[in-house]
Order: structure tokens, then C-alpha cells, then sequence
């Protein structure tokens, strides 16, 4: 019959062998203890002794019994500090693994068009890299050829080089298409929110108050699947979550609609604001892509001047 340490042995392999032992100094201190102390149980706190073969008969019952509570202790105490199948006690906290966060990174295509009856249809697009809190703009705000680059909180602007156009001529004469352009260095600390810093993995739930939402049916957004929902209460769309440019001013909106991938994220977001001014009515639109999420993007900062 295999004895206590034999089967602590067999259950706790990396148990240290004074505790794994009865017979070891540790387990007969721990048995003296034991064997020293008052307990209410009749045999042992009898005062009469007992005969010489009846002590020692208990004797060896008790030691027994106490190597026993010493193998089953000294499990019991490996259990916890080593971790035992039922997990740690709520004397050792145990400090969850940091797992680094990936930086967001991706593309965005937002595009502005406008038409009306006496307005000429027009078409404005910015388009952004980021990574992080880095980000790059281009085809915006000053022209075609303007663009922003923020890294490391700096922000830096390709604008205009008026300083290079004719006083004579003045600056409202400056061709953007043509005209020169130079790097600098911007004032605005920190740089203002952009497109770029909304997560679109929460976007659908901050644009709940349009809701509820029309199942469209399916489709894809740069060749993801995405499932397409319609708003039907646009005008009610919290239009700040989306950190772009205001619509003209006494629009309303009157259309939204947003594909969301099967995470739950959002891909697109397509939103409509109608104005008459004067009696001719005039649309506005947005859209936002997204695309290249989680693909490696590194934004250089540009040189200046």
C-alpha cells in the first residue's frame, strides 16, 4: 500500500521533499505539534493513561493520521502558491499578462459633392493615413495640392507660398494649381481632431440616435463583405462623431447610411443634407471609406521650407 508521500509524490512530482515526506524533520515537528496540542475528541484528552500496547497502538495511529495532515497540508500549500486546479486563493493575486496593443492604422477616402439647380456639381476628396496618432492628409483644406502631416503631435502644413507670388498681383490672384507650395510648421497644439481619429470599430453604436436602422442587404466596401443598414431618422444623426467638416450651414440631413463588416466595425458611411436657398435646392453629400485596416503605415514627417 503506497504511504502519503508516495501519493503526494505521484500528484505534486515538483513538491520539495522535506514537505512530500512524514518521516522528514519538517513532518515530525509539524507531528510533535500536533501531537502536543488539547483536543475535545475522549481518547485524547482522556488524562488517565493508558496502557503501555494501547499508547503505543494509538501512538502509531496518530502518527499516521499526522503524516497524513502533513502530506495533505503541505499539497494544500503547494496548491496555492503554485496554482492547483481550482485556481488561486484570495491570498495571491495574480497580475494579468500585458499584451501590447496594436496601433490602429488605415485609410480613409472622404468625399464632399454638391449639386443644385443654378450650382454647378462639384467634388471635393481628402484622403488620410494613419497610424496611431499619426496621420496624414492630403487634397486638404487649402487645394488640390495641399496636404498635413502630423507626427508625434507636431503638426506640419504643404500650403500656399504667397511669398513667392508678385505683391502686385495680390494674394487672391494666386493659382493653386500652379502656384508654389512649401512645408511649415503649424501652430495649433494639439492638432485638431480629424476623420482619422474616429474608431470606427464603435462608430455604429455612437450613431444609434438615427435609429433604428432598415436591413439594405449586403455588399462590399474595398472588397470586404459588409452588411448594408439604412437610418430612419437621419436628421437626428450625431454629426460630431464623425470629426469631418460642417455641412452649409440651415441644412438638414435627410439621408445616412452605414456598412458595417462582420465585427461589427464601420466601413462606410454615406450621409445626404439638403438646403433651398432662394428656391433652388441644393444636395450635399458625404462619404467615408475606410480601408487597409491593421496594414503597416509609417508616417514620415516632411521636410520644411
Amino acid at each position: 500500500m503506497a504511504g502519503p508521500d508516495d501519493v503526494l509524490r505521484r500528484v505534486r512530482p515538483e513538491l520539495p521533499e522535506h514537505l512530500a515526506s512524514p518521516t522528514s524533520a519538517a513532518a515530525q515537528a509539524l507531528l510533535e505539534e500536533i501531537l502536543s496540542m488539547q483536543t475535545t475528541g475522549p481518547d485524547v484528552a482522556d488524562p488517565t493513561p493508558p496502557p503501555a500496547p494501547r499508547n503505543r497502538s494509538r501512538r502509531r495511529l496518530l502518527v499516521v493520521a499526522a503524516a497524513s495532515v502533513v502530506a495533505f497540508a503541505a499539497a494544500a500549500f503547494v496548491a496555492i502558491r503554485l496554482g492547483g486546479d481550482d485556481g488561486p486563493s484570495d491570498d495571491v493575486k495574480t497580475v494579468p499578462s500585458e499584451q501590447p496593443v496594436p496601433e490602429r492604422t488605415g485609410r480613409i477616402r472622404l468625399t464632399w459633392r454638391m449639386r443644385g439647380d443654378d450650382v454647378p456639381t462639384g467634388e471635393a476628396v481628402e484622403r488620410y493615413e494613419f497610424s496611431g496618432d499619426d496621420i496624414a492628409v492630403s487634397g486638404a483644406p487649402y487645394g488640390p495640392k495641399s496636404q498635413q502631416v502630423v507626427v508625434d503631435g507636431q503638426t506640419y502644413e504643404y500650403m500656399p507660398d504667397l511669398s513667392q507670388w508678385p505683391e502686385t498681383m495680390g494674394p487672391e490672384a494666386y493659382d493653386p494649381l500652379t502656384g508654389p507650395y512649401l512645408w511649415v510648421r503649424s501652430t495649433v497644439t494639439p492638432p485638431m481632431p480629424t476623420v482619422a481619429h474616429v474608431d470606427q470599430s464603435t462608430l455604429f453604436d455612437q450613431l444609434g440616435a438615427a435609429g433604428p436602422f432598415e436591413d439594405v442587404g449586403t455588399d462590399e466596401v474595398e472588397g470586404v463583405p459588409t452588411r448594408r443598414v439604412r437610418a430612419t431618422r437621419p436628421e437626428l444623426t450625431p454629426y460630431e462623431v464623425l470629426k469631418v467638416s460642417d455641412p452649409l450651414a440651415g441644412s438638414t440631413a435627410t439621408g445616412l447610411d452605414v456598412w458595417v463588416d462582420e465585427s461589427g466595425g464601420v466601413l462606410r458611411v454615406d450621409m445626404v443634407f439638403e438646403l433651398t436657398i432662394e428656391g433652388d435646392h441644393i444636395r450635399q453629400s458625404l462619404s467615408i471609406v475606410w480601408s487597409d485596416l491593421g496594414e503597416p503605415i509609417t508616417i514620415e514627417p516632411p521636410p520644411i521650407g
